[in-house]
């Protein structure tokens, strides 16, 4: 990763931050610069709803409306890990088991997926999800930004 894409990322955020815009409209726009800077196919925020076992999206970029509320995540599987804190990579969720929304996935045409925990106060409260068009591991790098990225959700 170029380190100016690491400062557009940064710099989107720092903006949003600052600008008078609610949680959705800014998890969009952060999504969106995740999605333009890190050559990705999509971000999809998520957060515990009233229901603690379940994931429900905020916001996202870069996947159809009708991917993006296909409904709350159960937490089971790979949720469950993340919601234990655990950064979890899924190399080809078309075929892996343990997706959550195998056939949704092999529809929108995502192949890789990284889940990012989110959390306040030492709690998880969330999930960004990043899903790549082909297969694709990430560099050393890559994780990093999207470390700091998660931990400057709240």
């Amino acid at each position: 990763m170029l380190a100016n894409d690491c400062l557009t990322v940064f710099q989107t955020i720092a903006d949003t931050l600052n600008a008078p815009v609610e949680t959705a409209e800014m998890l969009r726009s952060v999504s969106k610069s995740i999605v333009e800077n890190l050559a990705v196919k999509a971000c999809q925020f998520f957060l515990l709803g009233r229901d603690p076992k379940q994931l429900e999206n905020i916001a996202s970029f870069g996947v159809s409306d009708r991917f993006a509320v296909s409904g709350p995540l159960e937490v089971k599987g790979m949720v469950d890990e993340l919601l234990r804190g655990d950064t979890v990579y899924v190399k080809d969720c078309q075929s892996d088991s343990g997706a959550c929304h195998l056939p949704a996935h092999k529809e929108e045409g995502i192949k890789s997926l990284l889940l990012v925990p989110l959390r306040s106060r030492g709690q998880v409260i969330g999930a960004m999800h990043i899903a790549t068009a082909e297969e694709r591991a990430f560099s050393a790098d890559d994780l990093e930004v999207i470390g700091v990225v998660a931990t400057l959700y709240y």
